[in-house]
């Protein structure tokens, strides 16, 4: 089964359960091989950003900007927004801005893994509806047209 396949008014929550787990929603209107590709690229880089970060890249109080970038993945944004380790661990109310804070040299590194991770997830959720509302067939017939009446 095709995207062309699947009803249009299934697309909404195909893009739900894309944006919490990556890759699933293109797996549900059946572009598995996409899918897949997606769930092994966004899904690890996510994970590996968090654990070289130690668990501080996904903050709402230390990156309240990039977070809606982290927010491309759902799932493990929501989840650590819900238990916010950072918030204690990094920025106690003693805390002074000036005095240095314990923080792992490799956090800033971990911070962008998670943000790309979380733009990519956007971009295929992006590619979901472009594909499920505008099918393959559909563009290579104007890509035809196109190049019959350019000639």
């Amino acid at each position: 089964m095709t995207s062309n396949e699947k009803p249009l008014a299934t697309l909404p929550i195909d893009l739900l359960w894309g944006w919490f787990v990556p890759g699933l929603g293109h797996m549900r209107r059946g572009l598995r091989r996409q899918g897949l590709v997606v769930l092994g690229v966004v899904t690890p880089l996510f994970v590996a950003g968090l654990f070289i970060s130690d668990l501080e890249a996904v903050s709402r109080e230390i990156h309240p900007h990039a977070f809606w970038a982290q927010l491309g993945v759902a799932s493990g944004t929501l989840a650590l927004v819900a238990i916010d380790p950072v918030g204690d661990k990094i920025l106690p109310p003693s805390s002074s801005v000036l005095e240095p804070q314990d923080v792992s040299a490799w956090a800033d590194t971990g911070f962008l893994f998670v943000c790309i991770a979380g733009l990519l997830n956007f971009l295929a959720l992006f590619d979901l509806f472009d594909r499920s509302v505008y099918p393959p067939a559909e563009r290579a017939a104007d890509a035809a047209r196109q190049a019959g009446g350019a000639g």
